[in-house]
């Protein structure tokens, strides 16, 4: 897919605010972990080199990626973002449809700036590389975020690269993620597995996928990707975002300091991130791929070297949020959440999902 130059000058644009980063935080950053703190080095010049190399590493894999049109295939491609395979969204009770804990803790981030933006512009959610969604699906669902998706108050999205499943309505009547989920269950079936959702699940999923947004995009494109509005208009995600969550989609990543520097554009100044991958360094996922080809033909082996300045680039984004760009970074529940200092101003909504009421 031939990208428009902007998106290129934008890549270029956050490669320059990731250098300037690790110039900011060389010659070290200090981590604390379980076992104490400890230092790791960082040679800006090094990494400049290498960030290229990773750079262009990414926009192979994404076009690989988006090559292969077996959804089956695409969940077991080495070195790529996950796609809509099994292994997504699973943990968790499939039959609950009610918000799981995590999920309540998003929706009162969702009130919070729904109560601020009254009257104003809509709060827009991102699940990145959020699989099935069934996280934004729960919430969707309950009648006070039903209600702002239909009144224009909220848009949540789904990000997933190269993957949006079929709209076509199935032998089983599903469609969209409906029929995604259908047709991984009945592959899981045939493996001599129980069967992973049922019927009462997959017609909940189908009820309710309209009120989510599945969107093709890698996390170098968010900022040129649009959201709908409910008026039947759409507005670009940069600057827009007032929520995303990630759960370890990062990990599969060779630019995650590049994708974290895009998350810093696409948020509103009162947006939060809620990351997983950008709170445990030791996340970043094994290519299993013994080297990488690029478009150019360049053959990039997948070493020791190279996994160590990727997960250097993860280090360098989640400390470029910090201390460069002044968020703060608070743990809960396993999830690192980044903000800005809170507005003291700013009302503050009871830890209640949903408190927003039509």
């Amino acid at each position: 897919m031939k990208q428009p130059q902007p998106y290129f000058e934008h890549i270029e644009h956050l490669k320059q605010t990731v250098e300037s980063a690790a110039q900011d935080l060389a010659p070290a950053v200090v981590l604390r972990g379980s076992a104490g703190p400890h230092t790791v080095q960082i040679d800006p010049e090094s990494f400049s080199e290498a960030l290229e190399t990773r750079v262009q590493v990414e926009l192979a894999v994404n076009y690989l990626h988006r090559e292969v049109n077996d959804e089956s295939a695409a969940t077991d491609r080495p070195g790529l973002y996950r796609s809509l395979g099994d292994n997504w969204d699973l943990s968790g009770v499939l039959g609950t449809h009610e918000p799981l804990l995590e999920e309540r803790a998003l929706a009162e981030t969702i009130d919070r700036l729904l109560l601020k933006r009254r009257g104003g512009g809509p709060v827009v959610a991102l699940d990145f590389g959020g699989g099935y969604g069934l996280s934004w699906l729960r919430v969707a669902a309950q009648p006070a975020y039903r209600a702002a998706i239909e009144e224009g108050r909220l848009a949540m999205a789904v990000t997933n690269l190269g993957s949006i499943s079929d709209q076509s309505i199935d032998a089983d009547g599903y469609s969209g993620i409906a029929g995604q989920i259908n047709r991984d269950s009945q592959a899981r079936q045939a493996d001599g597995n129980s069967p992973t959702f049922t019927p009462a699940d997959l017609q909940w999923v189908q009820d309710n996928q309209a009120r989510v947004q599945y969107l093709d995009t890698s996390a170098l494109e968010l900022a040129h990707t649009p959201v709908g509005l409910a008026d039947g208009g759409a507005i670009d995600l940069a600057g827009n975002v007032g929520i995303i969550h990630e759960d370890n989609a990062l990990s599969h990543s060779h630019t995650p300091d590049l994708a974290m520097a895009n998350f810093k554009e696409i948020l509103t100044e009162d947006g939060v991130l809620s990351s997983s991958t950008a709170t445990y360094y030791h996340a970043m996922q094994v290519v299993r791929e013994n080297e990488i080809t690029l478009g150019n033909g360049r053959v990039v082996p997948m070493n020791e070297a190279y996994a160590r300045q990727r997960r250097l680039s993860l280090i360098i984004g989640s400390k470029m949020l910090q201390q460069v760009f002044s968020y703060q970074h608070d743990v809960r529940r396993h999830r690192g959440i980044f903000s800005h200092a809170p507005d003291p101003q700013a009302p503050r909504v009871p830890f209640k999902c949903g408190r927003i009421l039509p």
